[in-house]
């Protein structure tokens, strides 16, 4: 009887090594299955890193050996990260010879003094040149070996965008100091002229004139005047001078100001065989704060452009009252006109500078695109009557 019960004792013990096998064999095969799910997340990681890390060791005998590279190699280096660390010649090789002598030089100081190291350099990846930033930190092992810990990251893009800036800011220097010549030119040619026409009115305005003549002699200063502020501003603002275009608020007779914008405007009007109209609202109050000069050449370009984008019918002009609180009163300015008006998409763009509704316009129409284009088919600004705090306060347009 002791023969079977040995042999069942080594069936059953050698049943218990199978399974103890087995067991190990499993589990051996699930570790190595998890280390290569865990080695694949690794892998995608790194490759969409915006940087390369890297871990380097000098030996003692100079040699300098990769211990981690994890990242898109290629991109910088033309290279896998594993053939980086088998050959890290290789990344030398890539860096354009321009910048071979600087980089050496700077690692090879970097070493002597075990101190940071920070540089830019240029290198061929897989898509072509690339700029590349590197950042690494020292340390010292207990085997008194170097360890560099780092990372490069490509800032190509950032370069590229930088170096168009600067492109872009001296290309805006160039067309300020042209512009600023050309209105230097323009003030100096015209200066002179402007002055002389300004001293001949007042010497016709001391004559002997009629009604008729008087009301052209008017109409004269009034275009004199306004070309001569108009000529102050460019230069004021060509010299960087913004304050020269401060309101200079005062008490102002809106109807003579619309009346004096309807006279000289409206044999432009009557070449092109349109209307312009104009009508203030009896409650208006004789005068209102405001500058003048300003007003007039606000409503001139409203006008102004309305006259030029009409082909058929003509202009108005209208001064309303909006409130009156017994010391003071808002009023509304608008001019209106039978013209193409502007789409609805582009009303926004009337108040960008130097922008038309349409391309089309300038020539369809002349201009230069100067300010801010021609206005919308209506358009209003507010004014305040003196009140006993002599309070001035701007509307709003349109």
């Amino acid at each position: 009887m002791r023969g079977p019960l040995v042999v069942a004792g080594l069936l059953l013990a050698l049943a218990g090594i199978a399974l103890v096998q087995a067991n190990g064999y499993w589990r051996l095969r699930n570790e190595v299955r998890h280390r290569r799910d865990v080695q694949r997340l690794f892998d995608e990681v790194s490759s969409n890193l915006p940087v390369v890390v890297f871990q380097a060791r000098r030996a003692r005998d100079g040699r300098i050996q990769i211990e981690l590279l994890a990242g898109d190699t290629p991109q910088l280096f033309s290279a896998s990260p594993r053939e980086l660390q088998d050959d890290p010649s290789r990344i030398l090789s890539a860096i354009h010879a321009g910048d071979h002598k600087r980089v050496l030089s700077v690692l090879l100081r970097a070493v002597r003094r075990i101190c940071p190291v920070a540089l830019r350099f240029s290198a061929d990846g897989v898509r072509g040149p690339r700029h590349i930033a590197m950042q690494a930190w020292p340390s010292v092992d207990a085997s008194r070996e170097q360890r560099w810990t780092g990372y490069w990251m490509d800032v190509s893009d950032a370069d590229t965008r930088a170096q168009a800036i600067l492109r872009a800011h001296a290309q805006a220097a160039a067309d300020a100091a042209e512009r600023e010549q050309m209105v230097t030119r323009l003030g100096t040619g015209i200066g002179a002229p402007m002055q002389a026409l300004l001293g001949r009115l007042a010497l016709l305005r001391a004559a002997p004139l009629d009604a008729q003549q008087r009301v052209v002699m008017d109409t004269l200063e009034d275009a004199a005047s306004m070309l001569a502020r108009i000529l102050d501003d460019v230069a004021a603002l060509s010299a960087g001078r913004a304050d020269g275009m401060d309101l200079q608020a005062g008490p102002v007779d809106l109807r003579m100001l619309v009346h004096s914008v309807e006279t000289l405007l409206r044999p432009v009007a009557q070449s092109k065989g349109l209307y312009l109209h104009q009508r203030v609202e009896p409650r208006v109050a004789a005068q209102l704060l405001a500058d003048a000069t300003r007003l007039r050449q606000v409503l001139f370009n409203l006008v102004g452009n309305a006259i030029k984008f009409t082909r058929h019918g003509g202009v108005s002009l209208s001064l309303q009252q909006v409130e009156d609180t017994g010391h003071a009163q808002r009023v509304r300015l608008v001019v209106s006109d039978t013209g193409v008006g502007i789409a609805l998409e582009r009303q926004e763009a009337v108040f960008e500078p130097f922008a038309q509704a349409e391309r089309s316009t300038t020539r369809q129409h002349g201009g230069v695109r100067v300010g801010t284009g021609h206005l919308p088919p209506a358009g209003h600004c507010d004014g305040r009557q003196p009140g006993p705090a002599q309070r001035a306060r701007a509307g709003h347009g349109g």
